[in-house]
């Protein structure tokens, strides 16, 4: 049975508890092909669905690959959508000539971006995304400013919900 449960502070949750997961989590070494089969990595490092530009251009990279990368996660949570099964899984991406994940990633250097989803009613939130997506590293966020933006959304959201009824909803437990 799934039941959908949350709110937008539950999606903010969600997206800080990843956040201090990527933080302080050890990962464990897993075998290199292993890695490719589930996330389909290339030879740049990565998944090409949460490539930052610089990395599937093969330019030099830092952190700032991250900030893109977790600007992704964050759409995908807060909108409810893998980006995965929503361009691939559906004619969406065949319609904007994305065939496999390399080609959105082409794409994404060449300027484009998901856009907002109608459910993710907080500019905040959006903006963040959005300063996460920037082309130019440089322009990014460190992971220390996201995540003192996502407290102040955190914060923010609990003094004054947007959406008691569940904005961000779906957050589905099974049982």
């Amino acid at each position: 049975m799934v039941a959908p449960t949350g709110s937008f502070t539950s999606g903010l949750r969600r997206v800080h508890s990843v956040l201090s997961q990527f933080r302080q989590s050890e990962l464990k070494q897993l075998r290199q092909s292993s890695l490719e089969w589930v996330f389909g990595l290339t030879g740049r490092a990565g998944s090409c669905m949460y490539m930052a530009p610089e990395v599937f251009r093969k330019l030099p990279y830092n952190e700032k690959a991250d900030v893109f990368s977790f600007g992704v996660v964050m759409y995908e949570l807060l909108s409810r959508e893998l980006l995965v099964i929503s361009y691939f899984n559906t004619s969406r991406g065949a319609k904007l000539g994305m065939h496999q994940p390399e080609d959105y990633a082409e794409m994404v250097c060449d300027g484009f971006r998901p856009a907002r989803p109608g459910a993710l009613a907080n500019e905040a939130a959006w903006s963040l995304i959005e300063a996460c997506w920037q082309d130019d590293p440089v322009q990014r966020p460190d992971m220390d400013t996201v995540l003192v933006r996502l407290r102040e959304l955190q914060r923010e959201e609990e003094l004054h919900p947007t959406d008691p009824g569940g904005l961000m909803g779906c957050s589905c437990v099974i049982s």
